[in-house]
């Protein structure tokens, strides 16, 4: 009987534990705790390039794997109006690179490539990214990690 007992609590703790009555919230603020310690919101242009970042791992390999990409990011167009961060301005010289970055990306996502030329589109797609982050446009911060995108 107090096997039985004990059984019943145990199946109605974890039961209880489990339900939660946590909020969903609509827009998720985009947070990093950077290498010191501190927590700190992306802008909306950072949370873009990062998603453009993640994305960029995906397609590498799937371009490894011979396969084709599908379903052109079209939300990455969001680069020409995206908030910028903090003493970054969407000047003539980011359009620019902006303009290149988009029409590499559509071209690796619709022209059909053999697997060796969609590794060298991707590869001047990334390149596009590392030639803006390289300039007065760009943040130079995240230059190593997007140069390992590269494809040797």
């Amino acid at each position: 009987m107090l096997n039985k007992l004990f059984t019943a609590l145990l199946i109605s703790s974890i039961l209880f534990s489990c339900s939660s009555d946590k909020e969903v919230q609509d827009d998720p603020i985009v947070e990093k705790k950077s290498a010191f310690g501190e927590v700190y919101q992306y802008s909306e242009m950072a949370a873009l390039m990062e998603g453009m970042y993640e994305r960029l791992k995906l397609d590498r390999e799937q371009v490894l794997k011979g396969d084709t990409l599908k379903n052109y990011p079209k939300d990455f167009e969001r680069i020409r109006t995206a908030e910028m961060t903090e003493d970054f301005e969407h000047n003539d010289l980011f359009k620019q690179f902006s303009e290149v970055y988009l029409n590499d990306l559509h071209n690796l996502y619709n022209q059909p490539y053999s697997q060796m030329e969609s590794k060298e589109q991707f590869n001047t797609v990334v390149n596009s990214c590392l030639t803006c982050h390289k300039s007065d446009a760009g943040c130079a911060g995240p230059i190593s990690r997007i140069s390992k995108l590269l494809i040797h």
